[in-house]
């Protein structure tokens, strides 16, 4: 794996599991679900990090992302 980015970094003696949100634009069935869903998981495990990509595919490639916190996510 050198050379790979397994999204999970050592933290100390524990691991750090990191969860990336893209969304390509158009329509997305249960989109709003799923993202409730990994906020709702964020706020329950302090091991988490959630980067949310700008841009869409576009974040993605150009690292454009920013680390986002359960404030970051609207209330349904």
């Amino acid at each position: 794996l050198d050379g790979l980015n397994t999204n999970i970094k050592p933290e100390g003696d524990k691991f750090m599991l990191r969860i990336g949100i893209l969304t390509s634009g158009g329509d997305c069935q249960a989109l709003n679900a799923a993202m409730r869903g990994v906020k709702g998981l964020s706020v329950k495990r302090n091991d988490l990090e959630i980067y949310g990509f700008r841009d869409g595919y576009k974040g993605l490639i150009y690292d454009i992302a920013d680390r986002m916190t359960p404030d970051d996510f609207l209330e349904s």
